[in-house]
């Protein structure tokens, strides 16, 4: 099957993953059966995505399904109650997922790939799907599936969104190689996995220091501002960008397919005071928003569904990948209802996501650098949000400081 031109866009060697931990002890046999049900309904998950990443390529006999059993307890690998993961605990969890699989099995993915781990006490599923297939929205419905059974004129996003990229299979290669020189040679650079708690109180003071100042912004676009904001560097090469989700917008709902595209922040105009210190959350915000209501402009978004849609086969390489200067680029699941993901009446009381490169790729030393993940945490112990990502030391930093203080 081909894929479509937003398959084939920034999201084309990429996958993600999605842990969920059940306090309940399933049996095997039954999701077995239910991701075999899953696959019935939806033959394409039995596909596997070409070496080039262009199309899916429909396997006979494929099983989406990977089980085994451990002889331990939850808490011998994750602290609960806490709905907010820890490094401490996507380690953990990675540990109990290290299922055997050479290189070629790397190479010719299955489009989606469920794992379970049964415990003594809780299951721990984990969702891997290969991006080109679909954006995270898309992969909650077989998730619910298996547990049921202008003043200044001012550059436009498309302006800004062409100096982005460049589509080459040399500049993939060259992009990689800049990343492993620079951790080489400037390990103080090297992108650090982490993921951070945002309290609902922190939410709640934005919230009104916007609302006082008459600016209409969401929760996720301050929770998006917050995050540039901390990765802002003073005279560094920097973009700033957001994927942003249009399946609303698309004629055709396609729910197994990417519907998302990055867009620029122009942090330049919302930079108004001294560029030596970062522009105020608010003012990030409401760049933020103006650039989502921009591209979904009925003027604009088929402009860049048209610059998504190049006749190519060669790889859309972002060209601030490599970079020693932090970079930030925020895709949000804060919409996605992941701690309601009912099996049998039991719900999650964990969550954890990742994006990361296509695992081929990760086996020569590359990564996704400067991407963060936002979902929203369980209401119940620690309410808020979650920030997951592959972040400049600073980055972490300066958020964790920023989270120390109430002021805005």
């Amino acid at each position: 099957m081909k894929l479509t031109p937003l398959d084939l866009g920034i999201g084309r060697f990429l996958e993600f993953s999605f842990t969920l931990v059940y306090q309940e002890v399933y049996a095997e046999e039954d999701l077995q059966a239910a991701a075999q049900a899953l696959l019935a309904k939806y033959p394409l998950l039995g596909s596997r995505v070409n070496f080039l990443r262009s199309e899916l390529r429909p396997r006979e006999g494929v099983n989406i399904f990977q089980g085994r059993h451990v002889d331990g307890s939850l808490s011998d690998f994750i602290d609960l109650p806490s709905s907010t993961s820890t490094d401490s605990d996507v380690k953990s969890l990675g540990r109990l997922f290290a299922f055997a699989k050479g290189l070629w099995q790397s190479l010719l993915q299955p489009v989606i790939l469920i794992r379970a781990v049964f415990l003594k006490d809780a299951t721990v599923l984990r969702f891997i799907t290969q991006h080109p297939l679909c954006d995270a929205s898309g992969m909650v419905t077989p998730a619910l599936l298996l547990g049921r059974r202008i003043a200044k004129r001012r550059p436009s996003v498309l302006d800004r969104l062409r100096s982005l990229f460049r589509w080459s299979f040399q500049s993939l290669n060259n992009k990689g190689g800049q990343q492993s020189l620079r951790d080489i040679f400037h390990p103080s650079d090297k992108r650090i996995d982490h993921t951070l708690h945002v309290p609902s109180k922190k939410m709640r003071v934005w919230r009104e220091n916007a609302r006082e100042h008459g600016i209409n912004v969401t929760e996720n676009d301050l929770l998006t501002a917050f995050i540039h904001q901390a990765t802002y560097q003073p005279d560094a090469v920097q973009d700033f960008s957001l994927i942003l989700g249009i399946r609303r917008e698309l004629e055709n709902d396609m729910p197994m397919h990417n519907s998302c595209f990055l867009i620029p922040i122009d942090m330049a105009f919302a930079q108004s005071q001294s560029k030596d210190t970062p522009a105020s959350l608010n003012d990030i915000a409401t760049e933020v928003r103006r650039a989502i209501v921009e591209s979904r402009h009925p003027h604009m978004l088929p402009q860049l569904l048209e610059y998504y849609s190049k006749p190519t086969i060669r790889p859309m390489m972002p060209q601030w990948y490599g970079r020693r200067a932090p970079q930030s680029v925020v895709t949000s699941w804060t919409h996605l209802p992941f701690f309601e993901l009912d099996i049998h009446g039991t719900k999650p009381s964990f969550f954890n996501g990742e994006l990361d490169m296509w695992e081929f790729l990760k086996k020569f030393g590359v990564a996704m650098d400067d991407c963060s993940i936002t979902w929203k945490a369980d209401s119940g112990e620690r309410p808020g949000y979650c920030i997951r990502g592959r972040l400049h030391r600073d980055a972490w930093r300066r958020m964790e400081e920023m989270l120390d203080q109430m002021e805005v």
